[in-house]
Order: C-alpha cells, then structure tokens, then sequence
C-alpha cells in the first residue's frame, strides 16, 4: 500500500478493506458500451447518480430476492434476469447475527475513539487550509 502524503494509514487501511469487500460485485461487467468498452456496475451505478459503494452496502444488507430486484431495476434488466441473480451472488454476504458488526461499524469506532487520529486529520486540515490560503 503507497500512502499519498499526509494520509493516515489507519484511514488508508479502513477504506481499502471497505472497497476490497464490494469489488467483485462493482467491478463486474454488465456489457458493453457501442465502442467496445466494457461497463461495470460501479460505473453504470455512478452514471445514475448512485454512490457505488453506499449503494453495494445497501444492497449486501437487503434479501437476496430484494436486491436482485433493485439491481434489475438500476440496469434496466428484464424480469429476474440471470445478471441480476449473478451479480447478487458477488455481494458479500450480511451478517444476521445479533451484535455482530460489520468492517464498517469497526471503521467508524476507530476513527471516532482513536484522538491521534483526529489530529492528524486535523493538522492535515490544518495544512491545507493554510496552503490553499496561500494560492487566492
């Protein structure tokens, strides 16, 4: 993992087990643009307005049959489309035990209870700030 300057690896290391968990489903392909190029659903969620990510979390907690649904509709798909059901099968699977919590919920307890954490996204705000003060 290469961190850009003033990131926080704590920060880098919670962000990359989030997105890591919803590649397969993001990175899928859903078809093809008419010049060739491949589209994902990260991209064809991007393209309605969607936060992919928000929107993977959002349907890894949802029934299987529900997302399958929700996914049909986002890609315009037609009835229980084999690609729906697919692409269902590639979101991680929710928890259903009770207080079981998820790399999410971890991440936020982290970056809420760690106080050097909030400096250093504090002094990295600090610095910007000053920088971009700097160029108006």
């Amino acid at each position: 993992m290469t961190l850009r300057k003033n990131e926080s690896p704590a920060l880098t290391s919670f962000y990359s087990q989030v997105t890591d968990t919803f590649d397969p489903f993001l990175l899928a392909s859903v078809g093809r643009e008419e010049n060739g190029m491949e589209i994902s659903v990260l991209s064809a969620l991007a393209r309605l307005g969607l936060d992919p990510w928000e929107e993977a979390g959002r349907l890894a907690v949802l029934p299987k049959n529900t997302a399958i649904k929700v996914i049909t509709r986002h890609l315009s798909l037609r009835g229980n489309s084999l690609v729906a059901i697919q692409l269902a099968e590639l979101l991680p699977k929710a928890t259903t035990k009770p207080g079981h919590r998820g790399t999410m919920d971890r991440g936020h307890d982290v970056i809420r209870r760690n106080p050097l954490l909030w400096l250093a996204l504090w002094l990295v705000a600090c610095v910007a700030f000053t920088i971009l003060q700097r160029h108006i």
